[in-house]
């Protein structure tokens, strides 16, 4: 009997990621019935592609914690949750919109959410137990591998809504915010000291050499950005860069010079970009041309407005006459149908994940992984704050899409990479999964 506990002993060591995801899966398929219930009252019947995305998902809710209690993972339970309700949120409201293919299963948006789910395990697993420390010794190849991708997107892609796509409207660019994080991790870590003692103030020389190479690595890429008018971009990367600084140099100059540096190229390109100034004019006056420049924002507003506190119901509302409702605007989807209610939920949960993250970070006794894990996990939150802020007109729109939940392969793939990555560091953080230690004194008692 004893034996044949230990056979089956690895089931139960995360039990609490099990109970987590069981709620998870719940709360989606709530949503889904509704939503189905509204198509059955349209259409007259189901069709069996409609369950296609709901089977896909428990399916990789199951297939990823199977894995993870086989391996004995120990990393963060609640991270992980909070991002696959979150992913799970995503496709039920695509589903919502029409926007994912069921009947086409070689459909790039429709296989994004698996694939991701498959390639977060299999990084998590790989890097766990301190093998992330191989992403370091590649940092600099990641800084270079991120202009790479940059200048190939640019010299190859095409044009469309004011973003550069490769073939098959795919955004490569999206794996930046990955490698970037990962190259200021490294770098942050090897001259963190230099960066501490340099200049007055905490403001460095420009002559030093590491001054230099850090403009380079991180100049050339926003040069590229800038090129293709990825501001919003340029503006997210650029908050995470300084929330590095600031942690690696432990000097408030850098930040306070950071923040100046930022409002001087903002008033800069307020005056010369034509593209921001228009962004800028809308965002103030977004009843100045209701049928021209300010046709995204006056739907959305209006969206979030129709809804009110409770909404009208998933499936009861009209969120299609939103534009880019399912990428750019999801948010304003969700709001007309589930209200300023669901949204503060929609809220509340990011800032469970983002909370998460920066304990994984806080947790870290290694620079590199502290600085990763920020690093990471900053990208997560100031992107959700772009979007939902660019929506609810609180800040100017952006184009940044709204992390696990917007249309998009590439970008739900890379929210996916990052993730795995902060699964792994968490995996020997204090917020590790404690069915895994429970899981191993049970092995060795019996």
């Amino acid at each position: 009997m004893a034996k044949a506990k230990g056979i089956f002993s690895f089931w139960s060591g995360r039990r609490r990621e099990r109970w987590l995801l069981a709620l998870a899966f719940l709360a989606v398929t709530a949503g889904y019935a509704a939503v189905l219930l509204v198509h059955f009252g349209e259409a007259g019947e189901f069709r069996r592609a409609d369950f296609a995305p709901l089977i896909a998902f428990g399916a990789s809710l199951l297939a990823v914690h199977f894995v993870f209690a086989v391996a004995n993972f120990r990393g963060d339970p609640v991270l992980l949750t909070a991002a696959l309700l979150l992913a799970g949120l995503g496709i039920l409201e695509q589903f919502r919109l029409g926007t994912l293919a069921v009947a086409n299963a070689g459909d790039w948006s429709t296989l994004a959410f698996p694939i991701g789910a498959a390639a977060m395990t299999f990084i998590a697993l790989s890097l766990a137990g301190g093998r992330w420390r191989v992403l370091e010794k590649f940092s600099t190849v990641s800084g270079i591998a991120a202009i790479a991708v940059i200048a190939l997107t640019v010299a190859t892609g095409h044009k469309f809504r004011g973003a550069t796509f490769a073939a098959g409207n795919m955004t490569p660019t999206e794996i930046i915010k990955v490698l970037l994080p990962v190259f200021l991790a490294g770098f942050f870590a090897a001259y963190r000291s230099d960066l501490a003692q340099m200049g007055l103030p905490g403001i460095p020389a420009p002559s030093t050499p590491t001054v230099l190479a850090l403009g380079f690595f991180w100049g050339a890429p926003m040069a590229l950005l800038f090129w293709q008018h990825d501001l919003g971009m340029i503006l997210l990367l650029n908050a995470v860069f300084l929330v590095l600084l600031s942690l690696a140099s432990r000097r408030s100059g850098y930040l306070f010079a950071g923040i100046l540096l930022a409002v001087t190229a903002a008033f800069a390109a307020l005056r010369f970009v034509p593209h921001v100034q228009s962004r800028i004019e809308t965002w103030a006056q977004p009843f100045h041309d209701t049928s021209g420049k300010s046709f995204q924002i006056m739907h959305a507003l209006t969206a979030l407005n129709s809804g009110g506190v409770w909404g009208s119901g998933l499936g009861a509302g009209n969120p299609q006459t939103i534009p880019i409702a399912s990428s750019d605007f999801v948010y304003a989807a969700l709001g007309e149908e589930i209200g300023y209610a669901g949204c503060g939920l929609v809220v509340v949960l990011y800032l469970i994940f983002f909370y998460r993250g920066f304990r994984v970070a806080d947790s870290q006794k290694d620079p590199f992984a502290q600085f990763l894990a920020a690093g990471l996990i900053s990208v997560f939150a100031f992107q959700t704050l772009l979007n939902i802020g660019g929506v609810t007109k609180a800040l100017p729109l952006t184009g940044i899409t709204l992390p696990f939940v917007s249309h998009g392969g590439s970008s739900l793939l890379t929210s996916f990479i990052a993730l795995g990555l902060l699964l792994a560091l968490s995996e020997g953080g204090r917020d590790a999964g404690r069915g895994g230690r429970t899981a191993k004194k049970k092995n060795a008692a019996d």
